[in-house]
């Protein structure tokens, strides 16, 4: 059942559809409303569910996996059949490309494709072909290209990687492959001028610092090339190396990017954050009902610290600061993801960033224990420190590690993975601890 493999949040009563979203509801609805485009072996016998995005009130999403073949196990990622993206509740305008069918009486947008891995993110992408001949367009030169899936978010972004079959590409040596990003048009315009603007910012050669390159671009139709960066993963590094000598690098590159000057950012303020916070727990309230008393304090005691802020330092702020944005190569610190850029107090990175390594813990699946992501953390803020010769001022770092916390517990709720409500509560408490720093003068735990 779906309900047991993703384990739906209690309050689903403000998005009542998706209690439609059982397995053999939606089989049934998929091969009644889908009958005209199924294979001719048959009706679907079942169907393998492959992801879930729930926002609570707001809009629900299911990638289904419709099979034809009788038992199709769970490690099975691709059984032969198609698969069905359903998307409650329906958006006007709708996509030319969908259609609307009904589980329970309940709306759906369905949009159904081959089951084929490229094309479960990608059939956005015009052909192989039409790439090929952007390529050309761009680089002045002829290649076959292979494409793999990078990341997908949805109405947001997708970024695929496009290699050259052959090394045969001379744009400033020997060009591996690019990432391709398609956005909206405005967003594209956007990123693509930040890029520029901090690329010539750190062109040098020793600077710690980089950003991707861009290569093309074309912001009309959202499209933007940026360098693939042949650089190791922050993680990584940090499991093979000497975290001490690390990580006063990695704060070398955020303090780097916070003296870049960008124009026309917007500004994080006190408001802002209050509205972000507020969204937060009215999510994880709605989707935990049992916790709501313990968020609502939660939020009164983040409103009563926020309301002590006074004036802080204002800097430009990657705002998205975490170890999955950074990649190394040759000592040099590349920054991904510039979309959430913004001007502010430079703890809001660093407290992003530390609270995001003390949460590695939570993650069974990367087999990091508490103790050893508590000490990066803390040579990470001692590495900060050292460098500005100023303490971390508890206040501010605590307001903001507990933001973070509650993010990162509002994110377990959208994907809904299996164990999600127990790693929530684990977030939820680590933002209540953030807090407890502030009344004790405290940063470290």
């Amino acid at each position: 059942m779906l309900t047991e493999r993703f384990e739906l949040p209690a309050g689903t009563e403000r998005l009542p559809a998706v209690c439609a979203l059982l397995e053999e509801r939606v089989l049934a609805a998929c091969n009644e409303q889908f009958a005209g485009e199924r294979s001719e072996t048959g009706p679907w016998t079942s169907c393998r569910p492959l992801d879930v995005l729930y926002d609570p009130g707001q809009q629900v999403r299911l990638a289904v996996a419709l099979c034809e073949e009788s038992d199709v196990s769970y490690e099975r990622l691709w059984a032969r059949g198609q698969i069905v993206s359903l998307v409650h509740p329906v958006r006007e305008p709708m996509s030319r490309r969908g259609r609307i069918i009904r589980i329970d009486g309940h709306p759906f947008e369905a949009y159904l494709f081959p089951n084929d891995r490229r094309l479960r993110a990608l059939r956005n992408v015009a052909s192989i072909e039409a790439l090929e001949r952007l390529w050309t367009a761009w680089f002045g030169e002829s290649v076959d290209l292979r494409r793999r899936f990078i990341r997908y978010v949805p109405e947001q972004k997708f970024i695929t990687r496009l290699r050259p079959s052959s090394r045969t590409g001379t744009l400033r040596g020997p060009l591996k492959g690019i990432a391709l990003r398609m956005t909206r048009p405005d967003l594209a315009d956007e990123m693509i001028r930040r890029h520029r603007i901090i690329a010539r910012q750190t062109d040098a050669s020793k600077d710690v610092l980089h950003v991707p390159r861009v290569l093309g671009a074309d912001a009309e139709k959202g499209l933007m090339a940026i360098k693939w960066i042949s650089g190791d993963m922050l993680l990584d590094v940090l499991r093979q190396e000497d975290a001490g000598q690390v990580m006063p690098r990695v704060v070398a590159a955020i303090r780097r990017f916070h003296d870049l000057a960008i124009d026309d950012l917007p500004a994080v303020t006190p408001d802002s954050l209050a509205t972000s916070l507020d969204a937060s727990v009215t999510d994880l309230m709605t989707a935990v009902p049992a916790e709501a008393d313990h968020l609502r304090n939660l939020a009164d005691r983040w409103h009563a610290s926020v309301s002590s802020l006074g004036d802080t330092p204002c800097v430009t702020l990657h705002n998205d600061f975490f170890w999955g944005q950074v990649r190394r190569h040759h000592d040099r610190y590349t920054l991904l993801d510039l979309e959430r850029m913004a001007v502010g107090d430079p703890l809001l990175d660093i407290a992003n960033f530390a609270q995001e390594l003390e949460a590695l813990a939570f993650r069974d699946e990367l087999s990091i224990d508490a103790e050893q992501a508590a000490g990066w953390a803390e040579m990470f803020r001692e590495a900060w420190t050292d460098q500005t010769g100023t303490s971390i001022d508890p206040l501010r770092y605590g307001i903001y590690a507990s933001m973070t916390a509650l993010r990162m517990a509002r994110g377990m709720m959208r994907h809904l993975r299996p164990g999600w409500q127990s790693r929530l509560g684990r977030y939820v408490d680590a933002a209540e601890s953030a807090l407890d720093q502030i009344k004790r003068g405290e940063v470290v735990r």
